[in-house]
């Protein structure tokens, strides 16, 4: 009788370490991976595209209808999370932008990363698109924030 009193506390135990302790687990840090990961595959999907605009009509985007003229071989990737995509250029060539209004440290945390593991002169994200700096620190997002991350075509 001992023995089962004491199975059954030791059971009672562990199901609230397992199930009580959902905490343990830092989940912002999946959040961030996988808004990461969603945000370079929507950006190698919008350069696919890009590249095969310009093999197929042997020149470069034109900044000024690039939806229309984008469609013409590829589908737009999916906005993400509020953020919307734009094309456009400046002084440090053509660009793709993905901004708007983010209320998600997890997309702050994802926009670091991208930034730290892209190569120098590549992405940039600041609260304007085409931007050549970053935030020199987090934005605070505790009433949303403008956020564009831009991703230049090297």
């Amino acid at each position: 009788m001992k023995e089962l009193i004491a199975i059954l506390i030791a059971m009672i135990l562990m199901s609230l370490f397992f199930f009580g302790n959902y905490d343990l687990i830092n989940t912002g840090k999946v959040v961030d991976k996988k808004y990461e990961s969603e945000i370079k595959t929507r950006f190698s999907l919008i350069l696919q595209g890009y590249n095969t605009y310009n093999l197929n009509e042997r020149r470069t985007l034109p900044i000024s209808n690039w939806q229309s003229e984008y469609q013409k071989y590829s589908s737009l990737p999916n906005d993400f999370k509020n953020m919307s995509w734009s094309y456009n250029s400046n002084s440090n060539g053509n660009y793709f932008c993905l901004s708007g209004e983010v209320f998600s440290e997890n997309i702050i945390n994802a926009l670091n990363n991208i930034k730290n593991n892209y190569p120098v002169d590549s992405f940039y994200y600041n609260t304007n698109c085409g931007s050549t700096t970053n935030f020199l620190e987090n934005p605070s997002i505790s009433s949303g924030v403008q956020v564009s991350a831009t991703f230049y075509i090297k």
